[in-house]
């Protein structure tokens, strides 16, 4: 399990009991990471994604995620899904469906909805709830896809 510091240029890798195995140091700041299971993606808040070795954290590549030919800007919490890369748009209601070879946005989804939902139901989920009591929370945002039940849910 990879952890992500927001900005003290750090990664953990934990084993499955939560464990630390290794303190990886990086450039930038941690947004979001996720794998295809063999590679990572990491987000730092910018248009660019970089492809990240995980054993030495090393930036191998970089793309620039772009909507309409023009860069897009504070991506954020990335999950991977059959062969694309999910982000949320950081302070927005969307998220975006990325190609993870050429950075394109494949699709956009934006779920006002979903906001107005979560402000008008008490504990919608736990991490929610603990995030809301101490943070803005306007800025609490996560995507989380069940591949059992083959949807996608942004909290």
């Amino acid at each position: 399990i990879y952890q992500l510091t927001w900005e003290s240029h750090k990664a953990y890798l934990s084993d499955g009991d939560g464990r630390l195995l290794k303190t990886l140091p990086y450039r930038g700041e941690g947004w979001g990471i996720t794998t295809d299971g063999e590679r990572l993606f990491l987000s730092d808040g910018t248009s660019t994604i970089r492809r990240i070795d995980p054993e030495t954290f090393v930036t191998e590549e970089s793309i620039c995620v772009t909507l309409d030919g023009k860069p897009l800007d504070l991506i954020n919490e990335l999950e991977w899904v059959d062969g694309s890369i999910w982000a949320n748009i950081y302070l927005t209601d969307a998220i975006v469906e990325i190609d993870p070879e050429t950075g394109v946005v494949l699709g956009y989804v934006d779920m006002p909805r979903l906001s107005m939902y979560r402000r008008t139901r008490r504990g919608i989920c736990s991490l929610w709830s603990r995030y809301s009591k101490t943070r803005n929370r306007r800025n609490a945002r996560c995507i989380a896809y069940s591949t059992f039940e083959q949807r996608y849910d942004k909290l």
